[in-house]
């Protein structure tokens, strides 16, 4: 059942997917390893191979030192820190991986999940070695500051904390980091100064949710055993529900101070720049919905290309723009959808996989239009400019997820995942070709 579960497009908690890490063991030893950021592999922090990578990167000791204006000697001193630690760590993270791949080939000749009751107190080790190194490095960091760069030192901290646990918010937008979306935007100066107070503010403030989010992490981690034997059917399940709910008020938090501030940001911006905004915002919030790429816009982009009449041409601009004006308005109501299945989820739910009827409505629309669109087309062209339109993927179905999406499990009859990519009745409704406002 966990195989299809780490392909789950609905969206919950970081901090509680992690009540179910031990039970995804035997998923992970199939074939799913985590990098660290999105999936519940990544969202472990020791199952995963993110959870086993050097917690602070030469990358990001780089931008520290910029931050902070290092001068060149401390540049020197702050490389020989680095390469001490990341020579210190790397034995026990190949030592930590090595127990992971030996019990997942164990598990592939035997089928006994017993085999990762061992693994998980070492990834726990690993977890806390982790910790301890991470400190330790950036202590040492901090010994060499001034004490005008020791006052900056917190922005540091909040940047981590925003790099390093933001990402693995899967509530939709909980990974919606603002400060990143208008660095990316590269706003002129008077722009730039317009909006800089507003991300002051939310620096702080969602850097606060965070560390809330953090914390019923930690006490999930902290309660792995026990909560594992109440999925199990070893114990009260009492205690995992109160945890469950828990750890949505605490991404709902994030989710909440996202949406507040993008709100105010919106306010400040020019109509170029507060189109694309409100775009990347959507992305980063729904990634599920809004995509690169459906079969619809590829079919409809192909036959501009080809040498049409202008009758044609007037009907495919018409095909177009109502194809582009309805996948605004399902993806709008794919959001609301997806809030309200999110808001009103529980285990029980979650454990039966299906999405909700607004979700089915929506899913069952999008196919429609595809596939209505597709033969609008068709019906503009020749028989040798049909065969040169683009072939549908396997992911391209009508309704499904597109080419940016990750593959879904197929059903068998029993409703259980097959690991194959076939079945796309539960996929969330994809991308729209320009966005709609910002979520409220």
């Amino acid at each position: 059942m966990f195989a299809r579960f780490l392909k789950l497009n609905i969206a919950l908690s970081a901090a509680v997917l992690v009540v179910v890490a031990g039970l995804a063991a035997p998923a992970i030893a199939q074939g799913g390893r985590g990098g660290g950021g999105g999936g519940m592999t990544g969202m472990m922090g020791g199952w995963g191979g993110g959870g086993m990578d050097a917690p602070v990167t030469k990358s990001e000791m780089e931008r520290y030192s910029k931050m902070l204006k290092f001068t060149d000697d401390q540049r020197e001193a702050a490389k020989a820190l680095f390469e001490g630690f990341e020579a210190a760590f790397k034995p026990k993270a190949d030592a930590a991986r090595k127990a992971m791949e030996d019990a997942r080939e164990e598990f592939r000749e035997t089928r006994d999940p017993g085999v990762w009751a061992g693994v998980g107190e070492k990834m726990s080790k690993m977890r806390d070695d982790r910790k301890v190194a991470e400190k330790q490095l950036l202590d040492d960091v901090k010994s060499i500051l001034t004490p005008e760069q020791t006052a900056q030192w917190p922005r540091v901290e909040r940047e981590r904390r925003r790099e390093q646990v933001m990402r693995s918010g899967v509530m939709s937008g909980e990974r919606a980091d603002l400060i990143k979306i208008i660095e990316n935007m590269k706003l002129a100066d008077d722009a730039q100064r317009a909006v800089q107070p507003v991300l002051d503010t939310y620096e702080a403030d969602i850097d606060g949710s965070l560390i809330k989010r953090n914390e019923v992490t930690e006490k999930f981690t902290s309660q792995g055993n026990k909560l594992r034997e109440a999925f199990m059917g070893g114990g009260d399940m009492t205690e995992v529900n109160t945890l469950f709910e828990e750890g949505r008020v605490a991404a709902m938090k994030v989710r909440d101070t996202n949406r507040r501030y993008a709100r105010q940001i919106e306010g400040l911006l020019t109509a170029d720049d507060l189109a694309k905004f409100t775009s990347e915002f959507r992305k980063e919030s729904y990634p599920q919905i809004y995509r690169t790429s459906r079969y619809g816009s590829k079919v409809i982009d192909a036959a501009a290309a080809f040498e049409i009449d202008a009758t044609a041409q007037q009907a495919l601009a018409a095909i177009k723009e109502d194809y582009n004006q309805r996948t605004n308005s399902f993806n709008e109501q794919a959001e609301k959808a997806q809030d309200s299945q999110e808001e009103s989820m529980t285990i029980q739910t979650m454990m039966g996989m299906r999405d909700n009827e607004d979700m089915r409505k929506v899913r069952d629309a999008r196919r429609e239009l595809e596939t209505k669109t597709i033969e609008q087309i068709k019906a503009l062209l020749t028989p040798e400019q049909i065969a040169k339109l683009p072939e549908r993927g396997a992911d391209n179905a009508p309704g499904g997820q597109g080419d940016a999406a990750p593959a879904r499990p197929a059903r068998n009859t029993n409703g259980e995942g097959t690991g194959g990519g076939g079945n796309r009745r539960n996929r969330t409704p994809g991308e729209a070709p320009s966005p709609a406002p910002a979520p409220k």
